[in-house]
């Protein structure tokens, strides 16, 4: 009996995967071996998809698409400048964008690398970084070599925008992704339509420099914009404890023992400590038996009830030999 009940107290229920499709949670519960020992296994917790926060990083790639590729591609607006200022030929001048439009698409896979490694967030927001500051350093230039030399390091920034966005709109939308993807690269129009007027006012108002320093300004919003891209998998949830485990498994105990009771009701203390009923029941019976000043039938009436317990026990250990498993 008693090799059964240490048997029966060691088995525990497996783990149970659980899964919510509309929610996106996922949840794995801890489980225990046959040593007693608890094995840790993950818990996470996913945000919704196609609904709530995506829209919002639906937005931030908007403006990533307005801020990134919108000034690059109203870059055309200062070759005139450039031309009278640096005394160069349309060819010569016209190598700044060239160079940096083909730059972006050889430095694409890289972004798409550190994308996969580092996530879109952080990719977003270094790559905003690094066009900003290639931009503002546009202002320093003495010559056109200048220009195309730091002119390369806001294109790879703008390659690494270009593709975290379009990563983060993956992960966010399932359903409607390429509704999101058509929404987001509209962003690119927008800007168009929207930069080179800005660009000539400015220019009119501060000089070509002043002008580079103040969109090199604006297009710090793609930092903003890619700090809104948070993380699909969040932070790991506390794991179930041992005691609301064992909590857990004896309510199943006593839900089983009820169904197979036959007529005997077990309430939780017969459940918890039926076996310990059982062992007082007999020391207080051998103890009877030593006490001079005990009459024979009390004697026999705490044998009685101490054969009862035993049975009682017996019957709770052979309902909890076989736990079921319980999806929680």
């Amino acid at each position: 009996m008693d090799s059964h009940r240490a048997s029966s107290g060691t088995a525990q229920p497996s783990s149970v995967r659980e899964e919510t499709e509309e929610s996106g949670q996922t949840a794995e519960v801890p489980t225990t071996d046959k040593d007693g020992q608890t094995e840790e296994s993950e818990q996470t917790a996913e945000p919704k998809t196609n609904t709530g926060w995506a829209w919002v990083v639906l937005c931030g790639a908007f403006l990533v698409y307005f801020n990134a590729l919108g000034f690059t591609m109203s870059l055309s607006v200062y070759l005139p400048v450039w031309m009278d200022y640096f005394e160069a030929s349309s060819a010569t001048t016209g190598l700044v964008i060239s160079i940096s439009t083909l730059w972006r698409g050889i430095l694409s896979p890289l972004a798409s690398a550190l994308c996969n490694r580092y996530g879109p967030r952080v990719v977003t927001m270094m790559g905003g970084l690094m066009a900003s500051g290639g931009a503002a350093l546009l202002s320093l230039s003495p010559s056109i070599a200048y220009l195309i030399v730091v002119n390369l390091v806001s294109a790879f920034g703008i390659s690494m925008v270009f593709v975290s966005a379009m990563q983060a709109l993956a992960l966010y939308f399932h359903k409607r992704y390429s509704f999101a993807v058509g929404i987001a690269l509209a962003g690119i129009s927008c800007g168009q339509l929207a930069y080179p007027p800005l660009i000539t006012y400015l220019i009119d108002q501060y000089g070509w420099k002043g002008s580079i320093l103040i969109t090199a300004a604006i297009n710090l919003h793609i930092v903003a914009a890619g700090a809104l891209m948070r993380p699909v998998t969040r932070k790991k949830l506390q794991p179930e404890t041992e005691e609301d485990q064992a909590n857990t498994d004896q309510i199943s105990i006593n839900e089983n023992a009820s169904q197979r009771g036959h007529g005997v009701d077990i309430d939780d203390n017969a459940v918890v400590s039926g076996s310990s009923v059982g062992t007082g029941y007999r020391e207080g019976s051998s103890l009877g038996e030593g006490d001079d000043d005990e009459e024979t039938d009390d004697t026999g009436v705490a044998a009685i009830i101490a054969d009862d317990a035993t049975d009682t026990a017996e019957f709770i250990n052979d309902c909890s030999a076989h736990p079921v498993e319980e999806i929680t």
